[in-house]
């Protein structure tokens, strides 16, 4: 942060404060009414209209009013998750690589935290661009029952996002909360820093490559156990992503040359609640993980609103250093609204887990129409994301630590494989009548290589 400061006191020196330092909020200091919106879309592009709209979710309670120089809620039920209540403006347009103050003023008649959530709605996948701690990844606060003042900078490290949405997470506690003065301004601009040059032929020019795990489902009976582990259940919250099914081990079978995934609409239920779907998700945690090399998956997709596939791989240290410094690979993500679309994406620390990515829409078709090959190499210098051998996504190591630091490749020791299919979440969205069920991914095999030295 001191290097982002040096370079905003030298252009601020040569230009001056007028491209910067205007507050981009409407209704900051809560003289108008709240803004009551005609809908509320399941894929966020709310639009309040330059003001502030108070909403309540399916687990929380409590009203709202504005006016008088402050915004007031009374607080009736916890809820279940920080967004239960929110405080919410949308759009809002956040520029790649500024850099931006928060400032506001708040308190509450009992001492509680508050999340301050500046992120993306779900179709880039419910990021928060000022990441902490936070359940909805965003910066907690601590309230007391004296006004105080709460600032906070962020760099804006994901593409231009106009529809960006900046929220107070209210929810996990009752009470009232008051809050006013509340500004985000831009402040300066990220130093422009070039990538060192590597040619994407860097992952391909090898001697050859060594087959170290080869799953061939076609001349399979049964899932391999020495390879495979289940998780079971909903995870708790979801999995982190407010996934609605519940995974089982009997969800995955071997059939005609295939190992299936299957999501089905049936209850399930457990200590921790009824679940309405049932899916598997495989992982070979403890059992195979490797560093560096070229994973093949050929695979026919599910399709239908709400329905989310994925291949994927977590770093093996990640009961040691957590998420995301354990790093996050996604080799393929899909999202069954649009089932002619994938999404490859590398995690880590990079801008609190948020992630680097592509994606990639077929010519014609889909990927539920017959099979595909997603391929992903990755060596100590780079990383590629393919679909039928053509190259969608390059990311190289020296731009990650040209642009956000050292510490944000994650990537230099071993992962372990993932693969499922989820039902819901924060990305996807929820099932709706459209939706037909089962829905089954199709995956004729799953192979690794090494490059030979």
């Amino acid at each position: 942060m001191r290097k982002y400061f040096f370079i905003l006191l030298v252009f601020v020196i040569a230009f001056g404060f007028s491209t910067f330092a205007q507050n981009m909020i409407g209704n900051s200091d809560f003289t108008q009414s709240l803004y009551i919106p005609a809908s509320i879309p399941s894929d966020g592009n709310i639009f309040t209209n330059n003001n502030w709209s108070f909403l309540v979710n399916a687990t929380g309670g409590g009203t709202a009013t504005s006016g008088n120089g402050y915004f007031e809620a009374v607080l009736s039920q916890t809820g279940s998750n920080s967004w239960a209540e929110q405080l919410l403006q949308s759009p809002i347009t956040l520029d790649h690589g500024s850099i931006y103050k928060v400032s506001f003023m708040a308190k509450s008649s009992i001492s509680r935290n508050v999340e301050v959530k500046i992120g993306g709605t779900a179709g880039v996948g419910w990021p928060a661009y000022n990441p902490g701690n936070g359940m909805a990844g965003g910066m907690t606060f601590q309230l007391g029952n004296e006004w105080k003042t709460y600032e906070f900078t962020f760099t804006m490290y994901k593409p231009t996002d106009e529809h960006a949405r900046f929220e107070f997470e209210l929810g996990l506690a009752t009470g009232t909360v008051w809050i006013k003065k509340v500004s985000l301004e831009k402040v300066g601009q990220m130093e422009s820093k070039s990538e060192t040059q590597i040619a994407t032929s860097t992952l391909t020019d090898v001697k050859g490559w060594n087959l170290i795990f080869d799953q061939d489902f076609s001349v399979a009976t049964s899932i391999d156990k020495n390879v495979w582990n289940f998780d079971l259940g909903n995870g708790q919250n979801g999995w982190g992503n407010n996934e609605l099914e519940y995974y089982t081990d009997h969800n995955a079978y071997i059939q005609n040359g295939n190992l299936i995934i299957e999501a089905k609409k049936e209850t399930k239920s457990d200590k921790n609640g009824t679940y309405d779907y049932t899916s598997s998700r495989m992982l070979t945690m403890g059992k195979f993980s490797f560093e560096y090399g070229k994973v093949v998956i050929e695979a026919k997709l599910p399709q239908g609103q709400g329905i989310w596939p994925a291949f994927w791989m977590l770093g093996d240290n990640i009961n040691q250093v957590g998420w995301p410094a354990c790093g996050e690979i996604d080799i393929m993500e899909m999202l069954g609204n649009n089932s002619a679309k994938v999404y490859g994406t590398a995690h880590g620390p990079i801008s609190g887990g948020v992630g680097i990515g592509q994606s990639y829409t077929l010519p014609s078709g889909t990927f539920s129409d017959s099979y595909h090959t997603f391929t992903f190499i990755w060596n100590k210098d780079a990383m590629g994301w393919y679909v039928d051998g053509h190259l969608y996504f390059f990311l190289t190591k020296s731009y990650v630590e040209a642009n956000y630091g050292p510490q944000d490749w994650v990537y230099d020791h071993p992962f372990f494989l993932i693969i499922n299919l989820a039902v819901g979440g924060n990305w996807p969205g929820n099932p709706n009548s459209s939706t037909v069920f089962p829905q089954k991914m199709y995956i004729k095999y799953i192979k690794v290589y090494q490059a030979q030295n």
